[in-house]
This record gives structure tokens, C-alpha cells and sequence, in this order.
């Protein structure tokens, strides 16, 4: 993953990309993808491991749930105080 500095896509690419703010970065950035098939293949397989670890839905529903747990909790112990 190659990203622009901008927004929230360079915390995505934490996980394993590449984060740049000019040209020059951009084009060295996509040689090192061009020129490098080790880099390629772990860019890869560290990228599906980050979806399945943060960006499935049954990630974005378990944090859900937990939010929920977490409200439902403070509201009820703010009641009883």
C-alpha cells in the first residue's frame, strides 16, 4: 500500500506500506515495490494479516458489542452511585 500523508489512510498503512508527502517519495516508493519481490510478498501477507486482525466485520462487530458492554456498565453504575 502506498499512501499519500493525508487523512486517516497513513494509520492503515502502519501496518505495512508506505506513507509518503512528495513525488519524489511517491516514485521511490513504487521502485522499491517494482524491484523488490520479497518486499512485495511481505507487504502482502502483513496486509491480510492486518485486515483479518483490525477490518473484518467480525472484528467491527466485537468491538461493538464491547462498546455497548462498556456503556451499559458506566450508565448502570452512575445510576446506582
Amino acid at each position: 500500500m502506498i499512501v499519500h500523508n493525508l487523512g486517516a489512510l497513513p494509520e492503515v498503512a502502519q501496518s505495512g506500506g508506505f506513507v509518503y508527502e512528495n513525488q519524489q517519495e511517491l516514485l521511490e516508493a513504487m521502485e522499491k515495490l517494482r524491484t523488490d519481490p520479497k518486499l512485495r510478498e511481505k507487504m502482502g501477507e502483513d496486509g491480510y494479516s492486518s485486515y483479518l486482525n483490525h477490518y473484518t466485520e467480525a472484528h467491527h462487530l466485537t468491538s461493538y458489542y464491547d462498546l455497548i458492554s462498556e456503556i451499559a456498565a458506566r450508565q448502570k453504575a452512575e445510576a446506582t452511585a
